[in-house]
């Protein structure tokens, strides 16, 4: 079944203004860390959830490093590098061990 999380990917996708957008993000994101995907074991969830979030800003590196935590937890090694990887470039410096440890293993 849809979890609360999906639905808060299909609220924010419904927000055009980006003001009102990043308004809703904070609070959501306050609502459902990483931690509540863990609880749920619902990946593929969270994978959707970020993509809507990727979609709405390109740039958004936390979007990129929690949606890389997903695909790692999915024994998607090389996707959970490329989001890492992506993260990086928009300023997420954290994800570059989590990259190293992956590329070296």
């Amino acid at each position: 079944g849809d979890s609360i999380i999906v639905k808060s990917a299909v609220e924010k996708a419904k927000i055009h203004d980006y003001e009102s957008w990043r308004e809703m993000e904070e609070e959501v994101a306050d609502k459902y860390s990483m931690s509540d995907y863990d609880s749920y074991k619902d990946y593929n969830a969270a994978i959707l959830d970020y993509n809507k979030a990727i979609e709405m800003d390109s740039t958004y590196s936390d979007a990129y490093a929690n949606r890389g935590i997903s695909k790692f937890y999915l024994k998607n090694k090389n996707g959970a590098c490329e989001d890492w990887s992506k993260a990086i470039e928009f300023g997420f410096d954290n994800a570059k061990q989590w990259v190293m440890i992956n590329v070296i293993s």
